[in-house]
């Protein structure tokens, strides 16, 4: 069979010992050269041409020619369909390496790019260091696994099993993953991927720090649910008892309810924040004078104001402030 699919006719490339004794039919013999049989055979093919196109002589030829022409044309179009309509492998054959993670891992590194700023230092495993840098944090920010020297210079640490197996044998690595506080924690068990922080003082300090503000939260807490100008819904009392609410907030509440009545009607808290003992920094207001809200808002200082104001109805209002691990300050 040749490339196409047909019989294979003989070829002849000359003559040769092996041609000179084989009897070739139609007359041809095995002394022409190559170019003769060719020739011959293309003025045998002429000939029949000719015949087939004097009248009467070579109509059913043409019927058959007309009819394997439109089959053909029709087998063609038919290939070209399927063809356009047949589904696509992705490019290169290869399949996307966002399909190819854990979810834990895509919702670790969208927490990431939604709440760290692109100037902070991150550890983290090669393939979570290729997704932050492609989504804006510089190469140098983001350190890889064979890259640490130690956690002085560090804030983050994203800790994947990746990065957890790398650590197995590189000291300097481990002792950081190990003395790292989380902030953020994805699932649970051995398939959880934590977003950690680590402090020049170590983790000693920084546990004292997260002590101190858990305190103060309570404080602030209790005092908001005992002030006669703020009533709160059944859920959001047994948070802010709790010191479930973040202290921006639990402040601009209190200087609120000093111009106008505030029903807290909601604590929204990110879920991976709170299983690292973080607390809430969203929360659903309903204001008896909203207008008092902008001036309010306005003369705070810079740490205490929402990064988010979304007026949810006439009277309510949904304030949402940035995550942060810096120490809250007193209102100025």
């Amino acid at each position: 069979m040749d490339a196409q699919r047909l019989p294979a006719r003989a070829r002849w490339y000359g003559p040769s010992s092996a041609t000179r004794n084989v009897s070739v039919p139609n007359g041809l013999g095995p002394e022409r050269s190559a170019g003769q049989h060719r020739a011959a055979r293309a003025r045998q093919r002429l000939g029949a041409a000719r015949r087939a196109a004097e009248p009467g002589g070579g109509r059913p030829q043409v019927l058959l020619l007309t009819v394997l022409t439109a089959a053909l044309a029709v087998t063609a179009a038919t290939s070209l369909v399927l063809r356009l309509n047949a589904p696509r492998p992705p490019l290169g054959g290869a399949v996307s390496a966002s399909t190819q993670k854990p979810p834990l891992v895509q919702a670790a590194e969208q927490w990431l790019m939604t709440n760290l700023p692109y100037s902070g230092k991150v550890i983290a495993d090669d393939a979570v260091r290729a997704a932050l840098i492609d989504s804006g944090f510089p190469p140098a920010s983001v350190t890889p696994p064979a890259g640490v020297l130690g956690c002085a210079a560090v804030s983050f640490v994203v800790v994947t099993a990746a990065l957890e197996a790398a650590a197995i044998s590189d000291g300097a690595l481990g002792r950081c993953l190990h003395t790292a506080l989380p902030i953020a924690v994805f699932g649970t068990g051995a398939t959880a991927v934590r977003i950690a922080q680590t402090t020049p003082g170590g983790s000693p300090a920084l546990a004292a720090q997260r002590r101190l503000d858990a305190r103060d939260r309570m404080v602030a807490g209790v005092a908001l649910a005992g002030n006669p100008s703020v009533r709160v819904s059944a859920g959001a009392r047994a948070q802010l008892r709790l010191g479930g609410l973040d202290l921006r907030a639990g402040t601009v509440i209190a200087v609120l309810a000093g111009h106008t009545l505030v029903h807290i009607t909601a604590i929204t808290g990110v879920a991976a924040e709170r299983a690292a003992g973080l607390p809430a920094r969203t929360v659903e207001l309903a204001l008896a004078d909203p207008a008092v809200l902008p001036s309010v808002l306005a003369g705070l200082s810079a740490p205490f104001r929402p990064s988010m104001t979304v007026h949810t109805g006439p009277l309510s209002v949904r304030l949402v402030w940035p995550f942060t691990t810096a120490t809250i300050p007193a209102l100025h």
